[in-house]
This record gives C-alpha cells, structure tokens and sequence, in this order.
C-alpha cells in the first residue's frame, strides 16, 4: 500500500510538472468557456439553452446574473437603492398578466431593492454601459420591482419585450466578460507570485477547475477575490498603501475580506509604521467607497444589504441538520454560536503573529474556511473567495493542492448538478454525501493548515522559507 501511495505522488508531481510547464495554455480556458457560453445562450430570453435544453444549468446560470442586471437596469434609471423588503416571485401566469397591461413605469423616486453592497452598482451598471439607453426609460414597473426569478422564466411575447430581455442578456454577457477578464488577471497574479522573484506563486490549472471556472464567470465574487490577491501582492512587496487600498475596495465589494483585517494588522505589527499606514489607508478607502452612498442614499439604505444578509434564514444544503445540530442555525443563540466560534479560532491565531506572508495566508485560509462553513446559507461561490488564499499554498504542500481539487469538484457536483436533480431518494444520497464530503474537506484544510502554522511558529530557529523538502509539491 505504501508503496502504491508512493508511486501516485512520483507520478502525479511528474504530471504537474509538465502541466506548469505550459501554464499559459490554461489562460485559454476562460476565454473559450465564456465563447461556448455565449454561443449556447438565447439572445433575446433568458433561461435555458435552445441549442442544448437539457444542459439546465450546467453550463450556465441566469437567475443570479439576472439579479445582477436587474439592480444595475435600476441604478441605470436614476433610482436609488433602499427598499428593505424583497420582490417575492408571482409566478409566470401572474407576471404575464401584469406585464401585459403595461403598467407605467416606476418613479424614479420610489427605492428599489438591493442586497450588495452599494459598491457592486459601480459593476451592475457595467451592464447598462453599452445598448439603447433611451428605451429603458420605457420599462415597465412590474420589470424594474419584479424578482428576478420570474424574468428569467419569463418567455418574450412581443418585439417590445424581446428588446428589454436582449438588454438583459447583453448585461449578463457583460458580467461573465468581466468574470473572465478577472479570472485571467488573477491566474496573472497567482503565477507571478505574491513575493519578488516568484515567491508564492501557485499552480495557475486550480483556477481552471470546473466550480473555480463555473463561478467566477457566472457570479462577481471573481472581482473581490482579484482585489485581494492584489493586496497579498502589494503587502509582499512593502506596498502597503497600495496593498490597503485593494483590500479596502474588496471589502466594499464583498464584505468577507474584512475578515482577514485583524490578521493582516497582527501580521504588520512587527512594523508600527506600516501598520499605521495599512489601517488609516484602509479607513480611508472605506470612507471613500461609503460617503457617497451615505450622501446619496442615506444611512438607511446604505445598511439594508448587510441587515438582509444578517437576517437570512437557515436554508437547505448547509451543515446544520446534518453535521451540526439545527438549533444552532436559528435565533440568537445561532448567531451567537457563529460569531463566537469565529472570533475563538480569530484569537487563537491572533496569539502568535504569522511569520511570514505564508502564515498570513495560512491563518487567513482558516478563518474564512471557518467563516463558510458556519453560515446558515449555502453559497458555492465561496470556493472563488479561497483562491487568492489556497493556490499560492498549494504550489508548495501536495495536500494542499489535492484538497483544492477536491473540495473544488464537491463543491461543482453540489451545485449546479445534484441541486438541480429531480427530487427523488437519488438527491437526497447525493445531498447527504456531499454535505459530508465538504466537511470532511474543509475539516482536513482547516486542520492541515493550522498544524503546518503552529508547527513553524514553534520552530523559532527555522528561517521563513518554503516548507520542509518531503512537503513540496515541486522539487526543488
């Protein structure tokens, strides 16, 4: 047996060496995805494929990108976010009957509903940037305010609708355009590495994985994972301003890197000088990104996304009810289960400062693996958030990388494939593997990584180098 182990690690770091060889053949993969994207997607509808119906989702997904181009369409009309209370779905029936009264448009000062940060309009309105501007004036209400889910199974009946669905698609495209150039960016950043000279660069083909690839062209959390990957690389560097800067804008587009704040801090605490510039950098650029919003919108507004976030209810593919029991996903005590659970293994590193931009990223990987594996929702997007954390480390420690390939394809067969099964005994097996699949996978990362931690900090006399020799990916 031990030598059958052996004989597949000889082997398989003799196929990623030829693999990163020719790294720059995986560059191609995100633009020939968003090609077959384009090519099977209906032009003036959204939804499915009519080259490939039974594709469902697997290639695809409309419903959020929908909801994208919905709050962008909004913001393109001068209106302002700030209603509180969500558009609920009225079904096809319903929708069609109030779409074709034509109902008069929405006063501009009426709010609509928004649940990003306010900073993501500067992306949604990308998709409005290009297209007829002048005959969105004419849209309906029942569009502006409608949940999205019912424009996507909407089917355009007239050449009025077909016009306003063919500017929907085009916001979509937009977005996985967008998607894929920041995806190309980040494979930039991650080969370059985030140190001088190639330090802490990482495998660029774990990028290109399916639900890695799937959803950084099909959502944005693509952008925030870019930003921040420009901030490891400015900190390597001792740019820190600009590497603020970045973290900050991350920040304002998804609210999860604020979560490595305090550990980006502990990390510069060695230099109080560049730790007091990182910080008011870094509250500067907040400010920055939320007075105008403030100004514009109001305090109101401007808190709705995160108070609609906060107060989601528990939902289905998590790990409450499985491998956690579900009292704790509800009520106070729930929250006060998640935010305690996350700031004890947030102080437990904080104990020691990291070493080296390594550990940072090692101490970062853990505290966000904690941070989603804990939430009360299920969003497979997350596997894009841990990119800028994982693959640089993945380049060094084979378990690392082999667990990025795993909880990648868990993550992949959860969504979009087993989420859109029929619902028969068949989908709840797979539901009840997979849930347990991702656990053990964060579980072993989580773990892995904080031994590989703790075991260096403990070594006061080993110098901040690559890990031990039997640990790399690559010989050296």
């Amino acid at each position: 047996m031990q030598s059958l182990v052996k004989h597949f690690l000889s082997r398989s770091a003799a196929i990623y060496e030829r693999l990163d060889r020719a790294w720059w053949v995986f560059l191609f993969v995100p633009l020939v995805y968003f090609a077959l994207i384009v090519w099977l997607q209906p032009p003036s509808r959204l939804g499915p494929s009519q080259r490939a119906p039974w594709l469902g989702r697997l290639l695809y997904d409309d419903y959020d990108m929908t909801a994208y181009a919905l709050r962008g369409l909004n913001a393109s009309l001068g209106r302002t976010a700030g209603r509180l209370d969500q558009p609920e779905a009225v079904g096809k029936a319903e929708f069609n009957n109030s779409l074709h009264a034509r109902a008069p448009t929405a006063p501009s000062e009426s709010p609509y509903f928004l649940e990003y940060p306010h900073a993501c309009l500067l992306l949604f309105r990308l998709g409005f940037a290009f297209g007829p501007g002048a005959e969105r004036q004419g849209i309906p209400a029942v569009i502006q305010d409608a949940d999205y889910h019912d424009l996507v199974e909407h089917t355009p009946r007239d050449n009025f609708e077909k016009a306003i669905w063919r500017q929907l698609r085009l916001a979509t495209r937009i977005y996985a355009a967008l998607g894929a150039i920041c995806l190309l960016g980040l494979m930039f950043v991650l080969r370059t590495g985030y140190e001088p000279g190639g330090g802490l660069s990482g495998p660029v083909i774990l990028a290109v994985l399916p639900a890695t690839l799937y959803f950084s062209l099909q959502r944005f959390d693509i952008v925030p994972a870019l930003l921040t990957a420009l901030g490891f690389t400015c900190l390597g560097r001792r740019r820190v301003i600009a590497s603020a800067v970045f973290m900050a804008a991350a920040t304002m587009v998804k609210l999860y890197p604020v979560v490595l704040v305090a550990l980006l801090v502990r990390y510069l605490a060695a230099e109080r000088k560049a730790m007091w510039t990182w910080m008011i950098t870094y509250a500067l650029t907040l400010a920055a990104f939320l007075l105008p919003s403030l100004f514009l919108s109001g305090p109101a507004a401007v808190w709705a996304p995160l108070a609609f976030q906060l107060k989601r209810e528990p939902e289905d593919w998590t790990l409450y009810g499985y491998i956690l029991p579900t009292f704790l996903a509800a009520g106070w005590w729930g929250g006060l289960f998640r935010a305690g659970s996350l700031l004890l293994v947030l102080g437990c590193l904080l104990w020691r400062r990291p070493r080296d931009l390594a550990g940072m990223l090692r101490c970062g990987a853990i505290v966000l693996l904690v941070f989603v594996a804990l939430q009360v929702f299920y969003s497979p997007q997350w596997i894009v958030w841990l990119t800028p954390l994982l693959i640089p480390l993945a380049g060094r420690r084979r378990s690392i990388f082999w667990s990025v390939v795993a909880l990648d394809l868990t993550t992949f067969l959860t969504f979009p494939l087993a989420f859109d099964m029929a619902d028969i005994p068949a989908k709840s097996c797979s539901k009840v593997a997979l849930i347990g699949a991702r656990f053990g996978v964060i579980s072993f990362l989580a773990v892995s990584l904080w031994y590989a931690e703790f075991r260096r900090s403990a070594k006061t006399t080993e110098p901040a180098s690559p890990d031990c020799q039997e640990d790399l990916l690559l010989p050296e």
